[in-house]
């Protein structure tokens, strides 16, 4: 039998199975729950049987809690910043303002466009996706019409929308669910 891992006496037993009890976020509730198991001296085998993770990330959660204590308990990925931003707030608004106007073949602004739009200002590598994104970010979403087919007749369509539909409809007095269908 391995070493048991050993944890930090930050808080009794009692009261790391109180905040596994009352926690209200899934994931922190799961690394109380872990905690709790450890400092009753469950094996990180039973505590991973027990919550289905593995004993790397077990070990790793009780690390965290050890060396940093109670309050690094939880999903700490709402404090990872992201990476650094391809451009500057000012090549973010000349970019902007190149958007309001046409693309360089004439169409569409498309993710690939101001990808290399922005690889030839930022002098680095962008990607067809970083482009769409700096697409959203700057709100530009063209809105464009649904293309009519080249042979639609128009006087049919309108002829079309006046005539009622005809086809299968609810029998008289039938409810909501489970009515006969008459005409099928």
């Amino acid at each position: 039998m391995g070493k048991r891992i050993q944890i930090a006496r930050y808080l009794t037993v009692e009261q790391l199975a109180d905040r596994y009890r009352h926690e209200n976020d899934g994931r922190t509730r799961t690394h109380w729950q872990i905690l709790w198991h450890i400092a009753a001296g469950k094996t990180t085998q039973e505590v991973a049987a027990i919550t289905g993770l593995s004993l790397r990330w077990i070990r790793e959660i009780v690390h965290r809690y050890n060396g940093q204590g109670p309050a690094y308990v939880g999903d700490q990925r709402h404090q990872n910043p992201g990476g650094p931003r391809v451009l500057t707030p000012e090549q973010e608004a000349a970019l902007s303002i190149a958007l309001d106007g046409p693309s360089p073949d004439g169409g569409r602004w498309t993710g690939p466009k101001v990808a290399q739009l922005i690889t030839a200002h930022a002098r680095r590598s962008i990607t067809k996706d970083t482009g769409r994104i700096y697409l959203r970010r700057l709100t530009f979403c063209p809105q464009l019409p649904r293309p009519q087919h080249a042979e639609a007749d128009l006087v049919e369509q309108a002829e079309f929308k006046k005539t009622p539909a005809t086809g299968a409809t609810r029998a008289s007095g039938a409810s909501g669910r489970g009515g006969a269908i008459v005409g099928v």
